[in-house]
């Protein structure tokens, strides 16, 4: 009776064990959920929360912060009798709890095992690590990448083994001799301090990476079991007893917040806007059930915000194009959508002379408002400046994508990149032969054809350089741009001798981070936005090199001249460093000046995308795109004057996506005075009013159902993939 008696009262006190774990980590996400909750409103412009938007907030966060810390509790519990049941487990517990006395006690045995793992191990990953960068890099089929990653897995593995034998061997001897090392403390203490050293390194020296990843994730993660594990270490030591109902409760409610989040996230866009895009930890919870809550594949859910009001077919999502009249609601807005505004093209204007030469001078991640050309309080542009004072400045100019393989080879074909024929590469998908490129065509016209860029970048994809008969790049990602740019006039000026027109591109690459520090032509300080201030000057100055060359040709041969950016550069306005990652106004506008034959000098007001480039490009030589494109001549913008009324596009259409190939991540519709901004990584929606709200700091999505109602309809149907003539690879 006694030992039976002593099993239940063991049992008894398990459960409890068990029952303070689960319960214990419900209380703790709560409370860091209320934090949660309370920081994304907090963060979150004044005056679009109501109050119930603001409880709710903390709410989400509740729940979210809840389910992670009661999921850690019950593995904790789970694990704990795992241990208990296991002598192997149990003996590794008791050896971690024992404490320094017994970690660094002598034993040889133990601590050529831990070094034997620990070189095994080491290796294994490395060597893994070194043969999946070479599969990323040369195999181009997704499916025989992560063959070959698993196959050269398992041999990184024996290598490892391999390695972990010969330390063993060579370090037997030398661990028994010694007296402070023979100890697993000791072998630990080492490699601690050799991996706190390479991890300082790599902090240095991938600094400008490391920028891009916000800290406050993990350090909250961290944070949040800390501070579990400490509660149920304190109330293990005061016998806190749980009975077993609290931990059903516990869970209970947890998952009544989820099914309550899975109902009420989405109907305010506010609120999914803040809980996804400005909370620390809900933000990476809400958007993950999201995905595993997407039945029919098409990337949106039907529940945590997704928006998919039908999830059993993958043709009617938020994103899905809604075709007016047909009685069916295929983007969800709960009518089928009015038909959009007709946007006819301008008539095609022939060039004020024939067959000019051309040349693109193009410069890497400059904005428009950090240039003294735009008004930026810095000089950093004097050379653009005046060269803009006899040129066409269009001061409403989009990048189709803030990426710079995207952005260029949507201006060097007139697609956009889901209009593209794009290869299967893991990471750089090539631009296919079908694609129309702009030097292609120069090149089929008569036209001598050259690239020159400071950066080996263009080269990782293939088919970039379709058409250029002369390419010079640089051997690292950033070289000499003035020895560049001298090499490019020296071409220039030789093909401005012969009778045959020419095609010459140059793209200098300085202001794409990381920024260097310089003092000349501009010392602006030393934080990042200096070093990038200080980049665009110096590029600016190495233009100079070129434009007057350039001058002088134009005064004894026809010669249209662009100066451009890609796209643009964050620090930070939406939470995103650098660019390839977001859709807001300092990511997508983009410098655009024009000089040339005909052109009427001065300011443009008018919505123009990179993408023109092409069509305006073919005009002056007096042909049309082959293919049907979203893209338009700018040429009856630039032969008429400064403020004339030409009939012009309404919208312009932009996207954001990790490669060419890939599904985007968000989409971008500005329609002025509008612009519609679509994350479907968040299943958010933001809406700007930018004649009054240029910074993009309230979001009035909720606000205009009706704007936002046709927008919507709008920036489905530009962002359809429209490659019907690509052929089957």
């Amino acid at each position: 009776m006694s030992a039976t008696s002593s099993d239940a009262r063991a049992d008894v006190r398990s459960e409890s064990v068990a029952a303070r774990r689960v319960a214990l980590g419900a209380i703790v996400g709560a409370a860091f959920g209320a934090i949660d909750g309370v920081v994304a409103t907090v963060r979150t412009a004044r005056g679009e929360l109501t109050s119930a938007d603001r409880a709710t907030i903390v709410a989400l966060g509740v729940v979210a912060a809840s389910l992670l810390v009661t999921l850690l509790g019950a593995l904790f519990a789970l694990g704990a009798r795992a241990v208990a049941a296991r002598g192997l487990l149990r003996d590794a517990r008791e050896y971690i709890v024992a404490g320094p006395s017994r970690w660094f006690a002598r034993n040889e045995r133990l601590a050529l095992r831990v070094v034997m793992g620990i070189v095994g191990a080491t290796t294994a990953g490395l060597v893994g690590f070194r043969f999946a960068l070479g599969v990323v890099r040369s195999v181009r089929t997704p499916t025989l990448a992560a063959l070959s990653i698993v196959g050269l897995g398992a041999l990184s593995l024996v290598i490892g083994a391999f390695c972990a034998i010969v330390a063993g061997l060579a370090l037997e001897g030398a661990l028994r001799r010694s007296k402070r090392l023979a100890s697993v403390g000791a072998v630990a203490s080492v490699v601690a301090l050799a991996l706190s050293i390479a991890g300082l390194a790599l902090a240095i020296a991938g600094r400008a990476v490391l920028a891009r990843l916000s800290a406050w994730p993990p350090l909250a993660l961290v944070a949040m079991v800390l501070t579990y594990f400490a509660i149920e270490r304190a109330a293990a030591k005061r016998r806190w007893r749980f009975a077993p109902w609290t931990a059903v409760v516990a869970s209970a409610s947890v998952l009544f917040g989820l099914a309550w989040s899975a109902a009420t996230l989405g109907r305010s866009q506010p609120v999914l806007d803040a809980v996804t895009g400005r909370s620390i930890v809900a933000a990476r919870v809400f958007p993950s059930l999201q995905r595993w809550s997407d039945r029919d594949g098409d990337g949106y859910g039907r529940f945590f915000g997704g928006g998919d009001c039908n999830d059993r077919d993958p043709m009617i999502n938020p994103m899905a194009r809604d075709i007016p009249g047909n009685g069916r609601d295929e983007n969800c807005t709960g009518i089928d959508a009015p038909a959009p505004p007709e946007d006819r093209p301008p008539p095609f204007v022939a060039p004020a002379t024939p067959r000019p030469s051309v040349v693109l001078l193009s410069i890497d991640t400059m904005r428009p408002d950090h240039t003294s050309l735009h008004g930026y309080h810095r000089q950093t542009t004097p050379v653009i400046d005046r060269f803009a004072q006899n040129a066409a400045r269009f001061d409403r100019a989009y990048a189709v994508a803030p990426q710079t393989v995207r952005s260029f080879a949507g201006a060097f074909t007139g697609r956009t990149p889901a209009g593209l024929c794009w290869g299967r590469d893991v990471q750089f998908p090539p631009l296919r032969d079908p694609n129309e490129m702009l030097a292609e065509v120069l090149r089929a016209e008569g036209y001598a054809t050259a690239a020159f860029t400071n950066t080996s970048y263009f080269g990782l994809t293939a088919g970039f350089f379709q058409g250029f008969e002369k390419i010079e790049q640089g051997g690292g990602f950033k070289d000499d741009a003035p020895f560049t740019a001298d090499h490019a006039k020296q071409w220039i000026v030789n093909a401005a001798r012969e009778a045959r027109p020419f095609f010459a591109w140059l793209h200098l690459v300085d202001p794409h981070e990381p920024y260097t520090d310089r003092t000349s032509p501009q010392d602006f300080g030393h934080e990042a936005i200096d070093r990038y201030d200080e980049e665009i000057a110096h590029s600016d100055a190495v233009l100079g090199r070129v434009i007057p060359a350039l001058d002088e040709i134009a005064a004894h041969r026809p010669l249209v001249v662009i100066v451009m950016s890609d796209h643009g550069e964050g620090f930070g306005e939406h939470g995103v460093v650098f660019h390839s990652f977001d859709a807001h106004e300092e990511a997508l506008r983009s410098v655009l000046v024009v000089r040339g034959p005909g052109v009427i000098a001065g300011p443009r007001n008018a919505l123009v995308s990179l993408i023109d480039l092409y069509p305006t490009l073919l005009a002056y030589v007096g042909r049309t795109p082959t293919l049907r494109s979203p893209s338009r001549s700018l040429l009856p913008l630039l032969q008429a004057a400064p403020g004339a009324n030409v009939p012009w596009r309404g919208a312009v259409f932009a996207d954001v996506s990790p490669s060419g190939d890939s599904r985007p991540t968000s989409v971008a519709l500005v329609a002025p005075p509008w612009k519609l901004i679509h994350d479907a990584t968040r299943g958010a929606w933001e809406l700007y009013q930018l004649d009054r709200d240029p910074l993009e700091r309230s979001n009035v999505f909720h606000r205009e159902p009706a704007v936002a109602e046709q927008l919507r309809a709008r920036l489905a149907d530009l962002a359809r993939p429209s490659i019907a003539h690509c052929p089957r690879r």
